[in-house]
C-alpha cells in the first residue's frame, strides 16, 4: 500500500502548487487528495497565516477540481 503513495514538493501559496510541469501531471492522475499542510505559529501576522492556511487550500483545490479522476480530498 505505501508504495502507492507518492508525496510531492511544492509551494501551496503558489498556483498549479508551485508543482513543475511532470509532478503536476502525476497529481492530475491520482485519485486522492491528502492536503495536510497548514501553519499553527500564532506568533505570525494575520496576513502569513491567511496565505498559508485559506489561499493554500484555496490552491489544493484548484488543482484537485482538475483531477478527472478525483475520488476523495482529505483535509
Amino acid at each position: 500500500m505505501m508504495n502507492k503513495i507518492v508525496p510531492v514538493y511544492g509551494d501551496i501559496t503558489s498556483p498549479n502548487l508551485g508543482l513543475c510541469k511532470n509532478h503536476l501531471a502525476k497529481v492530475l492522475e491520482s485519485h486522492l487528495v491528502f492536503h495536510v499542510a497548514a501553519s499553527l505559529r500564532l506568533e505570525l501576522t494575520l496576513k502569513p497565516n491567511v496565505l498559508l492556511n485559506l489561499v493554500g487550500t484555496k490552491n489544493v483545490i484548484d488543482v484537485a477540481k482538475l483531477m478527472p479522476n478525483l475520488i476523495l480530498m482529505i483535509h
